[in-house]
């Protein structure tokens, strides 16, 4: 879809217009929904439909969207339309999470960083539709001024095909101003791009990855990156059930082995939970 389409593609062909899907304040793709499992549900006490309904109604008129605003900046670039979409998803998930207000600057940042996610989503497929359009630098400032850029999972993962080629001539926008591709308008200056981070082939410690089926994103960054080094590795994961669960393991070992020379040996050790759910031993 990155190289050929964009997201928008299952809508019915009057809704695939710019002007009408630059309203939108966010979108969220199937692939970061997990689907539903027995063991999500509760076994406790939970609100009445009705009721939790009545709640949610309750709070509509308040508005949480500047919580963030004692602890980070949006740039100045974003437009009108963008931060009132980034506003609005971020209030309603304050609303949902932390109704109380009782929010820590981490949990702030997470919330802020999944809204601005959400609205760059919609402006770069917008960018594929109508290659006019403005494009901007999704991000936001912290207190200390450092700039914090915000990608989507499918841009990290697939960066060659994610940017279309913009036609010569077309604008885009830094900070406040427009400019072509042919150069930096005069006095305007970008936010500064981080620095690459390099590493040793094998290094100890932890590392996170953003949580969604990022199975390209640990593959091509991590994996098979330093699984030529090694001779022992132990895979953890409680979900090793379904096909598709299965067919990436085997995937990751067949990378693997592409690392290694015909005669090296390398021992892979899965550990995962018993299957006790009776759909998953009938699937």
């Amino acid at each position: 879809m990155l190289k050929h389409s964009d997201l928008f593609d299952e809508l019915p062909e009057s809704y695939h217009d710019s002007a009408f899907l630059d309203r939108l304040h966010h979108y969220i793709p199937g692939w970061e929904v997990e689907a539903i499992r027995g063991e999500m549900f509760s076994s406790g006490y939970g609100f009445v439909v009705d009721y939790i309904a009545e709640v949610l109604k309750s709070m509509r008129p308040l508005d949480y969207s500047d919580r963030y605003q004692q602890h980070f900046t949006l740039p100045t670039d974003i437009s009108t339309r963008d931060r009132d979409g980034i506003h609005k998803t971020f209030s309603g998930l304050m609303k949902i999470l932390y109704p109380h207000g009782q929010v820590t600057t981490d949990e702030i940042e997470e919330i802020l960083r999944f809204a601005i996610e959400g609205r760059k989503r919609v402006k770069d497929q917008i960018l594929r539709i109508d290659p006019t359009m403005a494009a901007v630098k999704f991000g936001y400032l912290d207190k200390l001024g450092s700039w914090h850029p915000v990608a989507t999972l499918e841009e990290d993962e697939y960066p060659i095909f994610y940017f279309p080629e913009r036609p010569e001539g077309a604008e885009t926008q830094v900070d406040g101003h427009e400019q072509g591709r042919g150069g930096s308008a005069p006095g305007v200056q970008a936010p500064p791009e981080p620095e690459p981070v390099t590493e040793p082939l094998l290094f100890e410690g932890h590392r996170e990855f953003q949580e969604a089926p990022a199975w390209g994103l640990v593959r091509y960054r991590f994996s098979f990156r330093i699984c030529a080094e090694l001779t022992q590795i132990t895979i953890t994961d409680p979900y090793i059930r379904q096909f598709h669960q299965a067919r990436n393991l085997m995937e990751l070992i067949v990378g693997i082995a592409a690392t290694k020379d015909a005669g090296d040996e390398v021992n892979v050790n899965l550990v995962t939970s018993k299957i006790n759910d009776d759909e998953y031993k009938r699937g």
